[in-house]
């Protein structure tokens, strides 16, 4: 399969903010953490890390992200200057520009499960990792995208993870390009994180749009307990919005709860 290459990338992606400086590594930990290691110099806002392969690539909940070298698109982008205030719109935008990325390759089921994994039908395809620092006098944060592009069936079987988690590859009749499929992700968070910064309604808007629990009944885990309900809507800051089976409505933050399968 093709490797990352920095030129293919970059060629014709004009954006303002996100891919200003990029690079590819063979193999690292984290490519969160390489980003991380960038944030003290105001310059390097933007910056996009990608790697073939991660020996420690982790996911929310304290899960590992699962990949052999070059079958996935692994990168995180660095936003310093980005309040901590500010983080949670970062789970919405995070998760509509990786969708959209996603539908461009030709995916139309694209889908957001809350807060933020990609679906094609009720399997993920892509997750994403915020996290923010305090560093002096800015805050920033890193958003970490991984997602899964050439496995065969063998791969999630071996895995233990058949009917759980997909690629863009078993949906496609050709393989995709993982370059071109940078450059659009990159393309769009730059996009969606200008929207964010001066009308957070068109960002929830596009979220509504793509998610695939909306005006659905759910089930989901908060603070070690159960709750369900038909999801209603969402908010940047206070979370999933259920109408409770057992009458209320209640919001739940993204950081602190997950969805449970319902079959």
């Amino acid at each position: 399969m093709e490797p990352l290459d920095v030129d293919r990338i970059e060629t014709g992606l004009a954006t303002d903010r996100v891919g200003g400086k990029i690079l590819v590594f063979r193999e690292t930990a984290s490519t969160n953490d390489i980003a991380g290691q960038y944030r003290l110099r105001a310059e390097n806002d933007g910056l996009c890390v990608f790697a073939e392969h991660q020996t420690a690539g982790r996911g929310r909940q304290g899960n590992r992200w699962l990949a052999e070298p070059g079958e996935s698109l692994l990168g995180s982008v660095l936003l310093i200057g980005w309040s901590r205030s500010a983080a949670d719109i970062l789970t919405l935008v995070s998760a509509v520009a990786t969708t959209e990325a996603v539908s461009r390759t030709g995916i139309s089921a694209a889908r957001i499960k809350w807060p933020n994994d990609v679906l094609i039908g009720d399997e993920k395809v892509a997750g994403i990792l915020v996290e923010t620092h305090a560093t002096g006098p800015r805050d920033c944060a890193v958003i970490g995208v991984g997602i899964n592009c050439h496995q065969d069936r063998g791969f999630f079987d071996r895995a233990g993870l058949a009917g759980h988690a997909t690629s863009i590859d078993l949906h496609r009749s050709q393989p995709v390009d993982r370059n071109d499929l940078a450059r659009d992700l990159i393309r769009s968070l730059d996009r969606w994180l200008a929207l964010a910064l001066e009308d957070r309604s068109a960002v929830i808007e596009a979220w509504k749009r793509w998610s695939s629990q909306l005006g659905r009944r759910v089930v989901l885990e908060y603070d070690r307990r159960r709750f369900s309900g038909h999801c209603i809507g969402v908010d940047p800051v206070h979370g999933l919005i259920l109408h409770l089976d057992r009458g209320g409505v209640r919001a739940f933050p993204a950081r602190h709860s997950h969805i449970l399968p319902t079959r």
